[in-house]
C-alpha cells in the first residue's frame, strides 16, 4: 500500500506525519517561571 493510500484510510495527511517540531527557544525561562510558582505556591 502506498503511503499516500495508507494516509488517505487513516484520514491524515502528509505534512501531519513529517511534522517536525521546532526546538524550544524558551526552555530556560520556562523552567524559571516552574522555579517562581513552586516558591510561591497558594
Amino acid at each position: 500500500m502506498s503511503e499516500r493510500h495508507a494516509l488517505r484510510v487513516v484520514g491524515m495527511s502528509a505534512s501531519a506525519l513529517r511534522y517536525m517540531p521546532r526546538p524550544d527557544s524558551n526552555a530556560e525561562l520556562r523552567q524559571q517561571i516552574v522555579d517562581i510558582a513552586q516558591r510561591y505556591r497558594r
